[in-house]
């Protein structure tokens, strides 16, 4: 009994106290436990989850063992009220959102009931107008993306995220003036696969599967800081990084410190968009969703957070946009907007 004590606290490394805890209080269960508890700690080499998470690759067996401890699919999608972005101008002030209901789906400004304040003081109706982005002249969104090319990728994996890619771009027009975006992707190193453009017909072509690029290590944070680095240069009021990745960071250079990833973020006024698979770390994924009024998404494959992304499509493409003339309210610092009692702030 001493030796299957020692091989189920083994795997509870690999699958969680949770499961350690229901096992020592269920006893009865050991005998018939043994068998799947050599098998999953042989598989994986004894490593936990979190070992696992920063792993260049993992072999087939360990996938294999590990896919019915996983989690299940989830996101912050769900009755979200997010500020994408601001721009002040000589014509006035812009304010960006997006809201979404409780199924994820976008909200309707203009049928809500909305009041909003410059510098705490509520405006009157008349003074603000509520219409939709997509009617801006001129370019109001950019958009980086990078996706993982680490080793633990397989070719089916990167083909499943590079449909996730192409339904975060799905919403852009043939010719997108109001709209651009940039892909690169990344290992050990990262690598642009195409500068900002407004072609819809480039960007779905940059994302296809690069057979050339060499498979290796996990260089998250380096991806995710040129994309931020790129974003803050350009002009368009919602900047937004879409990173994908199935592990963890085990391999920057550049951007070693989490936490001054999100500050230059912060800085360049991006949010970040964070998909995950496999062994993707949730907690890190919340974190970057909330540091930067982004959003994430996790699933064991790419293929399984298809629906949340297109949801998201669906709502970056019905963002709202309240225009401010009045030269004096314009100039506040500060503004906040409430619809239907949920409260976002600029």
């Amino acid at each position: 009994m001493n030796g299957l004590l020692q091989r189920l606290k083994k795997t509870a490394l690999l699958i969680g106290g949770g499961l350690w805890v229901a096992l020592l209080m269920a006893p009865s269960c050991f005998g018939g436990l043994k068998e799947e508890v050599e098998d999953i700690v042989d598989a994986c080499d004894g490593m936990s989850l979190d070992d696992l998470q920063t792993q260049n690759s993992l072999s087939p067996e360990c996938r294999a063992y590990i896919d019915g401890l996983l989690p299940g699919p989830s996101s912050d999608l769900e009755n979200r009220a997010v500020s994408l972005g601001i721009e002040r101008n000589a014509d006035g002030t812009r304010l960006f959102t997006l809201l979404t209901d409780a199924d994820g789906a976008p909200l309707d400004l203009t049928t809500a009931t909305v009041e909003l304040r410059a510098d705490g003081e509520l405006l009157a109706a008349g003074s603000y107008s509520i219409s939709a982005a997509a009617d801006i002249d001129g370019t109001w969104m950019s958009i980086s993306g990078t996706l993982d090319y680490s080793s633990s990728m397989l070719s089916s994996d990167i083909d499943d995220a590079v449909d996730v890619f192409t339904t975060v771009f799905s919403f852009l027009p043939d010719e997108a003036p109001g709209l651009e975006a940039a892909f690169s992707i990344f290992s050990t190193t990262v690598q642009p696969q195409q500068a900002f453009t407004s072609v819809r017909a480039d960007i779905l072509s940059a994302i296809e599967r690069d057979e050339s690029f060499a498979r290796e290590s996990t260089a998250l944070f380096d991806a995710m800081g040129a994309g931020i680095d790129s974003l803050a240069t350009r002009t368009a009021p919602v900047r937004l990084l879409v990173a994908a990745t199935d592990g963890g960071e085990n391999a920057s250079v550049t951007w070693t410190d989490e936490d001054a990833l999100l500050a230059a973020a912060q800085d360049a006024d991006v949010r970040i968009i964070i998909i995950g698979s496999l062994l993707s770390d949730r907690d890190f994924m919340h974190r970057v969703s909330s540091a930067t009024d982004g959003f994430y998404f996790y699933a064991k494959s790419f293929n399984a957070v298809a629906d949340g992304v297109e949801a998201l499509a669906d709502a970056l493409a019905q963002t709202a946009v309240v225009d401010i003339t009045d030269s004096a309210t314009a100039a506040a610092d500060a503004f906040e907007l409430t619809v239907d009692g949920r409260t976002i702030t600029w």
